[in-house]
């Protein structure tokens, strides 16, 4: 027997139209100073607080730097789980820390000889001195807000999760 083949109709499809994205909206049980926890990541486990909610809907988180060792991050929220723990964040001025803020510089691309002949070392990426600044500025805010010994234990310890036990049955 031989197999049939079917001839291509003659008009073509009309294309799909794509929806335009909209950033995500904010949770209901998040706001600002709120404490998250980091579910996935190089940071994952650590207790962040919650700054602002980007133009792109991601939002911008901290550790503090001083504390935990987070600096100032730009995650989506559904790699976050929420707290009750709330810090007052009244006093941080975030205004400067955009989307923008983030972007990785553009590398200069030296000749491909040059390339070939460097030692394969790769430099270590240095953190600009405006970045810096930036970060001193939102942690020296934060902790003058973080109350006691507790409150900054608590942002130091790492959240983790023990055999039997499950994150939405926790109320922490």
């Amino acid at each position: 027997m031989v197999k049939r083949f079917d001839w291509y109709k003659g008009e073509e499809n009309e294309e799909k139209k794509q929806q335009p994205q909209n950033p995500t909206k904010l949770r209901h049980n998040v706001q600002a100073g709120q404490v998250l926890v980091i579910l996935s990541g190089r940071f994952r486990g650590k207790r962040v607080v919650f700054l602002k909610q980007l133009q792109s809907g991601y939002i911008l988180v901290t550790g503090p730097y001083k504390v935990n060792g987070v600096p100032l991050l730009r995650l989506p929220q559904k790699h976050t789980l929420t707290t009750s723990k709330i810090i007052d964040v009244a006093g941080v001025n975030t205004d400067n820390v955009t989307d923008a803020y983030f972007k990785k510089d553009k590398k200069v691309k030296g000749t491909k000889e040059e390339q070939f002949f460097q030692d394969g070392k790769k430099k270590k990426a240095e953190v600009s001195q405006e970045k810096k600044d930036t970060q001193k500025a939102v942690d020296a805010s934060i902790l003058a807000a973080i109350k006691g010994k507790t409150e900054a234990k608590y942002l130091r310890d790492v959240f983790t999760l023990h055999k039997g036990q499950k994150a939405h049955e926790l109320v922490f």
